[in-house]
């Protein structure tokens, strides 16, 4: 009798495989969410900081911090009212505000509070005005242990809530 020698792999092999395949996934998926969440959060420092110093060029240049309209439009009596992200209702009026203070994307900025969804849809940040003397910006940092909001004060906020 002849008996042919069979070549493959026996299923414990095959599950075996299978196992580590699983493993490595679970673990590169892991590690590609917590880089995501690092690089929102970094995109989010990034715009305030560049959102900071622009603020911080307006009142250096007209001797008081900007409302939200004031800074989107880059002009000094804006007419409307900031609402949600972007321009909304805000139009540009009077003077130029100051080619060093201009926002050059006004859709990053929201007048109302950064979500952790918002966020997640794109390195929102949001500004508000305290005072003539103070402003808050704000962003979401998803690379805390617990995410939360983070805020950069600018001159007297003892009136920002």
């Amino acid at each position: 009798m002849i008996m042919k020698k069979s070549s493959g792999f026996t299923i414990v092999e095959l599950l075996i495989v299978i196992v580590v395949i699983a493993i490595l996934a679970t673990i590169t998926i892991v590690v590609y969410g917590s880089v995501q969440n690092r690089a929102r959060s970094s995109a989010g420092q990034s715009q305030v900081n560049h959102l900071a110093k622009k603020v911080e060029s307006f009142n250096t240049v007209n001797n008081t911090y900007p409302t939200y309209c004031q800074l989107i439009t880059n002009s000094l009596s804006p007419t409307g009212a900031g609402s949600g992200v972007g321009v909304g209702t805000c139009a540009a009026g009077g003077s130029s505000a100051g080619l060093e203070s201009k926002i050059d994307t006004p859709n990053s900025m929201s007048s109302t509070d950064v979500t952790s969804t918002t966020a997640a849809n794109g390195s929102v940040v949001t500004y508000k005005r305290c005072t003539t003397n103070g402003a808050k910006v704000r962003y979401w940092d998803y690379a805390a242990t617990t995410p939360a909001l983070v805020d950069k004060n600018l001159g007297n906020v003892t009136t920002c809530p």
